[in-house]
């Protein structure tokens, strides 16, 4: 196997220096040179490497559609929306059935923003919230070593199996045309911010949300539970608040406490209920009254 081709693959799907995937279990050995050099010539059963490192960072993401339901058109469909955030990914026929979709940073990324822009790609493409997304983890704990995903062009394989496929011939990529490639097209971290930024806010507002709902339940049997209902209301952005600002404000402020939303959140929770939410219409209410009742609550 040509030393260039090598050194690029390693480059390429470079992670944990501490572990590989030997085609059957984890070995706790460095993914070395030579290691590379023996899946890419077939000299060994193909390997994985393990994407995050342990400052739980990483640099190549794998979206795994496992399944005969998944038609290389169908696939095409999650490539582009990778490609609607001006992200590269690339097209792997997997060893059995199915496909793999990689994409690759230019620089080491958390493994949050990998995954969590993965999540928003699926997401996109209305594929099952039960799809496979790497990396599985945003961190690892002392000892962990995550998840790992066979690594394409193994030297031993069938020709037409783990091998890159061209989007729009479907045609087999040979190895050093993949690698010139896929090195030159390798995506910034600042790509990745877009989709995984999306995602995030979602996953905030979705878990804030939850938190209310479990509030409202429980309070429904206490006393004063109809102002309960309205503040949640005002904090899901059901309700306008125009008449007792001070009051209802308070309120709110009180429901983020028993929330137990962390400060800085209730006080830009408030911020964009002053915003939008506050009738003005008669006379002036301030954004530093708002914020007030804040402080009040968490004191």
């Amino acid at each position: 196997m040509e030393y260039n081709d090598v050194a690029r693959f390693s480059a390429l799907f470079g992670g944990r220096n501490d572990a590989v995937f030997d085609g059957a279990v984890a070995r706790r050995r460095k993914p070395t040179f030579a290691i590379f050099d023996d899946h890419l010539s077939g000299r060994i059963d193909g390997i994985g490497t393990y994407p995050i490192r342990e400052d739980n960072r990483c640099k190549w993401g794998c979206i795994d559609l496992d399944g005969a339901e998944y038609t290389f058109e169908r696939t095409l469909d999650v490539y582009a929306c990778w490609q609607y955030y001006s992200i590269t990914a690339w097209i792997e026929r997997s060893r059995s059935k199915g496909w793999h979709l990689w994409t690759f940073a230019s620089e080491w990324i958390s493994a949050e923003t990998m995954r969590y822009a993965g999540l928003q790609v699926i997401k996109l493409a209305k594929l099952p919230e039960s799809t496979e997304v790497n990396p599985k983890q945003t961190t690892l704990a002392p000892g962990q070593i995550g998840n790992t995903v066979r690594l394409p062009y193994p030297g031993n394989s069938n020709w037409q199996r783990q091998v890159v496929l061209e989007p729009s011939s479907a045609l087999v990529l040979s190895l050093p045309d993949f690698l010139s490639c896929a090195m030159g097209a390798r995506s910034p971290a600042t790509a990745f911010d877009v989709p995984a930024g999306i995602y995030r806010q979602a996953l905030l507002t979705e878990r804030r949300t939850e938190r209310y709902s479990s509030l409202l339940s429980k309070s429904t049997s206490l006393p004063g539970s109809t102002r309960n209902q309205e503040a949640y209301k005002v904090l899901t952005g059901a309700m306008r608040v125009s008449i007792n600002r001070d009051n209802q404000l308070f309120t709110v402020a009180n429901l983020m406490h028993g929330l137990a939303m962390p400060y800085d959140e209730a006080l830009t929770r408030m911020e964009e209920i002053w915003k939008h939410q506050v009738d003005q219409s008669h006379d002036f209410y301030s954004l530093n009254t708002a914020l007030a009742k804040v402080k009040r609550a968490y004191k």
